[in-house]
């Protein structure tokens, strides 16, 4: 039975959190209907939410970091 065996791949990613209850309930229903012939449990890959990729994101949360930190240390030697 193929669907049956289809069902039991997407328990174990439902049981660990990378599918959702809703998504599960969402492909069941395709298998059940008889509408999708072979599950696929790939997600498509995420955007970056703002056009930058995600690289760029850390690096300049990094500098900005480095930054804060270096005015902190100035801070404590100006203070007696």
């Amino acid at each position: 039975m193929p669907i049956a065996s289809d069902l039991e791949k997407l328990v174990s990613p439902r049981d660990r959190g990378d599918l959702s209850q809703a998504e599960f309930e969402e492909v069941k229903e395709r298998l059940l209907s008889g509408g999708a012939g072979e599950v696929s449990l790939q997600r498509p890959p995420m955007p970056p939410l703002d056009g930058r990729s995600w690289a760029t994101k850390i690096k300049a949360f990094k500098a900005q970091q480095k930054k804060f930190q270096s005015v902190l240390i100035k801070k404590n030697k100006t203070k007696p």
